[in-house]
């Protein structure tokens, strides 16, 4: 990839993209069929990555790990909704979520810390043996729950699958909740994924921090996030009322973003409290989760998980472009002039927000 941001681009755009039908695919199949070989895949893109040596090879590696990754989100979303009611739903995704954020934020800070020592094929490599290890893990343990009725998968089924994923797909999206909370959480989460994979390191090393500083500052984020998700869910109950807590995290979203693009920060003890709290009200973008399971039948649970984290990396997808074609087509732009897109789309979801708040209410 000739840029960062057409890289990170990539994988967000392939992970949505599948993400939209694994939900209905895993309704379908099960988790003993479709999860080991969803990991495997994973593996096999980690392992590519690693001994790649060209563009296609990257390209290639990150459509894998996109593919595999895509299951494993939703595959918490299939499992939670066999042994969690309705009302305790969103708390199961908001744990998922504190659980892959802690694990990103960590990661992140290993990461960092091995690459000063060792290559970074090795490192990655490294996570590759551990996906191996799940994968057995998940051959050897993993069984669908009494009861469920997987249906059999077979190339001469696959057009009858693909049929019946996109009319589940279609039997959700008739639901105006689902709608609503797709495109409010599209944004949350977008300008997050945004921010913390590829342009907020940018923004900071823009204002004069070091690159060492940056990364411990956007690893940060995701700890706020991972702090977020349990505590807006924990609001949206105590409240009564999800869609009522969603409205809190969006404005100091919209705040915080409002101050990272227009106050040149350059030391860690200034970025890291802003962008921990940035992702503590990044924490919201989970309650769309609730919201749209809410609205649909239980076996179509699956799939509105899926249409919602899908429609979030699409976002993402989307905000990690804008800032490098804007920046390849007017050199005069600042990195921070750049990422103004972020505060006005998260101010565009606050107006749809308060136009689904009202007619709530009327």
């Amino acid at each position: 990839m000739k840029n960062p941001e057409e890289s990170g681009a990539t994988y967000t755009f392939f992970f949505a993209l599948f993400q939209i039908f694994s939900g209905s695919v895993l309704d379908r199949l099960g988790i003993r069929t479709v999860l080991p070989v969803a990991c495997a895949l994973l593996t096999l893109g980690i392992f590519s990555f690693a001994f790649s040596t060209t563009v296609g090879g990257f390209v290639a590696a990150q459509i894998l790990v996109a593919l595999g990754a895509s299951f494993g989100f939703i595959g918490a979303a299939f499992t939670g909704k066999l042994w969690f009611s309705k009302e305790k739903y969103g708390t199961m995704f908001a744990w998922v979520q504190f659980v892959a954020s802690l694990s990103a934020f960590l990661t992140q800070l290993v990461f960092i810390r091995m690459l000063e020592s060792l290559p970074w094929d090795w490192v990655i490599n490294g996570y590759g043996m551990m996906g191996l290890c799940v994968v057995l893990a998940m051959v050897m343990g993993l069984n669908n729950p009494p009861g469920f009725q997987a249906e059999r998968f077979s190339l001469a089924t696959t057009r009858h699958l693909l049929q019946g994923c996109l009319q589940d797909l279609w039997a959700t999206l008739q639901k105006r909740e689902v709608r609503l909370s797709m495109a409010v959480g599209a944004v949350s989460f977008g300008v997050m994924l945004c921010l913390s994979i590829v342009w907020g390191g940018h923004l900071l090393r823009s204002y004069g921090m070091d690159e060492k500083q940056a990364n411990v500052a956007i690893a940060l984020s995701w700890l706020g996030l991972a702090l977020g998700a349990p505590f807006f869910s924990w609001l949206g109950r105590w409240m009564q009322d999800d869609v009522r807590a969603l409205g809190y995290g969006l404005a100091g979203q919209v705040l915080l973003l409002v101050i990272l693009v227009t106050m040149p920060v350059q030391t860690l003890s200034v970025a890291g409290p802003l962008l921990l709290l940035f992702g503590f009200f990044a924490g919201t973008s989970m309650l769309p989760f609730a919201i749209a399971a809410s609205a649909v039948d239980v076996r179509y649970i699956g799939t509105s998980a899926a249409l919602v984290n899908g429609s979030q990396f699409l976002a993402g997808a989307f905000f990690v472009f804008i800032p490098g074609y804007l920046m390849r087509h007017a050199d005069s732009l600042a990195v921070s002039q750049t990422l103004y897109v972020l505060p006005l789309a998260a101010l565009l979801a606050a107006v749809l927000y308060l136009y689904w708040r009202w007619n709530r209410t009327t």
